[in-house]
């Protein structure tokens, strides 16, 4: 009887290094939640840690409410266009999860102060009131139980704060990780420090940490493997803490994952099991929250101008206050008008599809006014209004108003028409630049104020806005050997980038050694041009032969002006950087002409080799997967001899990539 075993030997060369500890002073609690103990035995019980997530994933759509708390006297909404932003957001951070959130209604407003500012059981009873169905529920207050933030379990909904609802923040990735069940990365040091003095009071027992080699990361913390060791229960700041496991290896935690406690800068991603966790459990569990794409606009909603009430106008009459701005061409359009200096009066909060609307205010109130172009699945957009104050009733106001803006920045081809309303017609009309109709033509970008007069001698001033398009801008960068890509700003979209060897769009290829010329123009037909200087670029290394190894990149540079300056992602500023882990690195290189390259390296770490045999007869199959192809394979045995004096073959397969040889 043949028997056959097999061995799979691969060498790792490892390097120790000796950090001194250093602990940052503790910043105040961040997150409020902590996941029930059944959603850690269900990651636990799917083995993420097991299984090489799907890399290929579909977009997973998700309705999201928003509820907007204020005061019982309607005051301190967290501002719309604030809102938008942070969506806006959430969704570029799960671009990599293929998670994305959309508007399925307008924002709810809620007035009660006891929300507003509210412990964990006043948050439950405002959840449990408010929450829709079928969509994820965000609640935006001043005080979510003195935390940043937390998702409630028990009332499947999320609480943050305004103060940590701010550019670029975190927050909200962070707690709707927590929603879609994935914990702290330090899950279970949960309170275990002071705040206040970062001292360690609770330690958890040795048994249950993680270890740093990974060990026990299935059973322990969070159950993901890719996401290091984490002790830390307060907030800091990169780099470090260090800490030392109860083997006594020495490790820090990775900032740069959502659910750990670093600083919002130092975040950038969840883990590839993360996600993997985060998908499963949206069809597993969350499975009434799967919304479609049909009907959805996922373009970026055109910047749109304001030009009436232009800033700074007074006198406005409250019973008609035209809003009036630019057609940006969005799906729909959020307009609000908020008393800055008082609370005690109305506010105005509409979605409106057209590009004005008429409103009833108070009088003799000073009011911020906003609109935002807002597609069904797009909210990144800029903001256009100004500032007004509001007169008594009976002066005379607009009732229709109609802009021409000049085509490109500069020009003097806009122009403007009113329609005045209330006092006795006929008007009579007297522009600052010397017009008198209620028209002007081939003017310049320019606040235009003209004084109205009817025909019983009662008079208004009446500030309109005349924009023009910001200055078009492009900005071209090397981004490979012979390739760039260029960035537009300014003028009018859609816009038509021309380079210098015929190709047309934002990315181009073939390019040529030196300077090569791009043209933009925009759709009202404004043009301007860059040069961008070639830099040629030779790359060594770039990439991780084999499982527990790592990388290096050096870089060799020739027909730019010497000397060249780099600008690495690891702060590093050589030519070349060792030690690479798996991950994505970029540096920017500078000569001293106008030579400017991005360049980005994404290194993979391959998989460990893992063989499976399949045995025929006298005959083995060896299919191993893994590593880097191609494959060496070597195969010895010696025989044995038993009491029985029956002989044995035992045999050793070793398989190993040919670049780990």
């Amino acid at each position: 009887m043949n028997k056959l075993f097999f061995t799979l030997l691969c060498s790792l060369l490892c390097s120790t290094q000796v950090f001194v500890f250093a602990q940052t002073a503790p910043q105040p609690e961040g997150c409020g939640t902590i996941m029930p103990a059944e959603t850690l035995d269900w990651i636990e019980a799917h083995q993420f840690y097991r299984n090489t997530p799907n890399n290929d994933r579909d977009i997973k759509y998700v309705p999201i409410q928003f509820h907007i708390v204020g005061t019982s006297q309607g005051a301190g909404y967290f501002p719309a266009n604030d809102v938008f932003r942070l969506l806006c957001q959430l969704n570029e951070k799960n671009i990599p999860a293929g998670m994305f959130f959309y508007l399925e209604s307008g924002f709810n407003y809620i007035n009660n102060s006891n929300y507003y500012e509210h412990d964990f059981n006043d948050g439950g009873n405002m959840m449990d009131q408010y929450n829709v169905s079928g969509r994820v529920n965000v609640y935006i207050v001043k005080d979510p139980a003195g935390n940043c933030g937390y998702f409630s379990p028990s009332n499947d909904a999320v609480a943050v704060a305004q103060s940590c609802s701010g550019n670029n923040s975190t927050t909200l990735a962070h707690e709707l990780g927590h929603f879609f069940s994935l914990p702290h990365t330090f899950s279970g040091w949960e309170g275990a420090y002071d705040n206040a003095t970062g001292e360690l009071i609770d330690p958890i027992p040795n048994n249950q940490r993680e270890r740093a080699n990974g060990s026990n990361c299935g059973n322990t913390a969070d159950r993901f493997c890719d996401t290091p060791a984490d002790y830390t229960s307060y907030r800091w700041g990169c780099p470090g803490p260090f800490f030392t496991d109860p083997t006594g290896v020495q490790f820090k935690p990775d900032g740069t994952l959502y659910m750990s406690y670093s600083s919002d800068v130092c975040q950038n991603r969840f883990s590839n099991q993360q996600i993997a966790s985060m998908r499963t459990f949206l069809v597993e569990e969350r499975s009434n929250l799967l919304g479609s794409s049909v009907g959805l606009n996922f373009d970026a909603p055109n910047a749109t101008y304001a030009y009436y009430p232009a800033n700074n106008s007074q006198n406005v009459n409250n019973n008609h206050v035209l809003f009036s701005w630019k057609n940006s061409g969005a799906d729909k359009y959020y307009l609000e008008a908020i008393q800055y200096d008082d609370n005690n009066g109305d506010n105005l909060r509409v979605f409106v599809e057209d590009t004005f609307y008429v409103a009833n205010l108070d009088p003799n109130y000073n009011y911020y006014w906003a609109v935002i172009p807002v597609n069904s699945a797009n909210t990144c957009s800029s903001v256009a209004g100004g500032y007004f104050r509001t007169g008594p009733a009976n002066a005379i106001y607009l009732s229709d108003l109609s802009v021409t803006m000049p085509n490109c920045n500069g020009n003097t081809n806009g122009g403007l028409i009113i329609t005045p309303a209330g006092g006795q017609a006929p008007y009579s009309y007297e522009w600052n630049n010397g017009a008198t109709a209620n028209i002007l033509s081939d003017v310049h970008a320019a606040i235009y104020t003209v004084t109205i007069t009817d025909s019983n001698g009662a008079t208004q001033s009446i500030l309109v806005n005349v924009p023009q398009p910001a200055t078009l801008n492009i900005t071209p960068v090397q981004t490979d050997n012979f390739a760039a890509s260029a960035t537009v700003t300014g003028g009018t979209p859609n816009y038509t980038i021309q380079w210098q060897n015929g190709t047309i769009g934002t990315t181009a290829t073939g390019l040529v050694l030196g300077n090569n010329t791009v043209v933009v123009t925009d759709n009202n037909g404004c043009s301007t041009s860059k040069e961008v200087s070639i830099l040629g670029i030779q790359t060594d290394g770039a990439t991780i032969p084999c499982y527990g190894e790592t990388a290096s990149i050096a870089l060799t540079l020739i027909n730019g002006i010497e000397p060249y300056e780099y600008d690495w992602s690891t702060e590093a500023t050589t030519p070349s950087i060792n030690n690479l882990t798996a991950g994505t690195y970029t540096v920017t290189i500078t000569d001293q002409g106008n030579a400017n390259a991005v360049l980005t390296y994404n290194i993979v770490e391959p998989a460990p080799i893992n063989t499976v045999v399949q045995i025929t007869g006298n005959t083995a199959y060896a299919q191993p997967t893994g590593g880097t192809p191609p494959y060496t394979y070597y195969l010895a045995h010696r025989l044995n001899r038993h009491s029985s004096y029956k002989r044995f073959a035992t045999f050793y397969l070793r398989v190993v990539c040919v670049r780990c040889q």
